[in-house]
């Protein structure tokens, strides 16, 4: 089985622990060459993954995160945010938010150290400062306060079996169709601005000023001040 298949489902730490494990028993010579080699192959997968990464290439950020390690990292981290936030954050935000920094740390911060466990070295790296780096951006990107109160005028007088109705109602008449593009992947898809922008030709900042403007326009219709 290819390393890249392999660690879809198993933690390389758990790989090299294995390893390092039988290495240190009294094994034949042809094992512990094996054994040797085995290592030094998730050595050179481990770096030249993370090597790609850094250079941007195609596909390399998405085989990163198939790993078991990183999937772990990803959705424990995600949790313990929303988990610390009181889940006023949406799931899918928080986990674009932290692939994000990942990707942004790989890219920029990250000092390769060619080693076996590059990959458990590179979650150690981002334990200390993830919460933090995803609260700031969670915080400044999604105004969760502006998304609460809206979704609040909704329920308030609609029931919930007719409140996803009522938007999409109020969106389609009143929405220009950069807002109601916009909105739509916001607040129905939970998608983050970044993923936004990219998929509307614009930067963050400009779809996070249109979902704010959709936002600000349909408080308005809603607290008939239109």
């Amino acid at each position: 089985m290819q390393l890249q298949e392999l660690f879809k489902t198993k933690p390389i730490y758990h790989e090299i622990t294995e390893i390092r494990t039988q290495l240190k028993k009294d094994i034949t010579p042809e094992d512990r060459r094996y054994l040797e080699e085995r290592e030094e192959q998730i050595r050179a997968y481990s770096v030249f993954l993370l090597d790609r990464v850094k250079n941007r290439e195609e596909g390399a950020f998405e085989e990163l995160m198939q790993i078991k390690d990183m999937r772990n990292f990803l959705h424990f981290y995600t949790h313990h945010i929303r988990e610390y936030h009181k889940f006023r954050y949406g799931k899918q935000n928080v986990l674009h938010e932290v692939r994000f920094q990942i990707f942004y740390h790989v890219v920029n911060n990250y000092r390769i150290y060619n080693e076996p466990h590059e990959i458990s070295l590179l979650i150690m790296s981002m334990r200390n400062w993830i919460r933090q780096k995803v609260s700031g951006a969670l915080k400044s990107t999604y105004n969760p306060k502006d998304d609460e109160r809206l979704e609040a005028i909704f329920l308030e007088e609609t029931e919930i079996d007719d409140t996803e109705m009522l938007v999409r109602d109020l969106v389609d008449r009143y929405l220009d169709d950069e807002e109601r593009m916009v909105f739509e992947m916001k607040f129905f898809e939970e998608r983050g601005f970044v993923e936004i922008g990219i998929e509307i030709g614009a930067s963050k900042d400009t779809a996070q000023r249109r979902y704010k403007r959709a936002l600000n326009k349909l408080n308005k219709i809603l607290t008939k001040e239109l």
